[in-house]
């Protein structure tokens, strides 16, 4: 049983799918505000 292999390759794929969802809540986020503002600008 490989138990160091495993045991590195596991919080490696947690990592990176933690990440990317991170890395897509922020940009959701931006996009987001980006709209507000152009919306507030448009509506003004």
């Amino acid at each position: 049983m490989d138990y160091g292999t495993t045991f590195q390759q596991a919080p490696t794929a947690t990592y990176f799918v933690e990440t990317m969802t991170m890395f897509l809540l922020s940009l959701r986020v931006f996009a987001i505000s980006l709209a507000t503002n152009e919306f507030a600008r448009f509506s003004v």
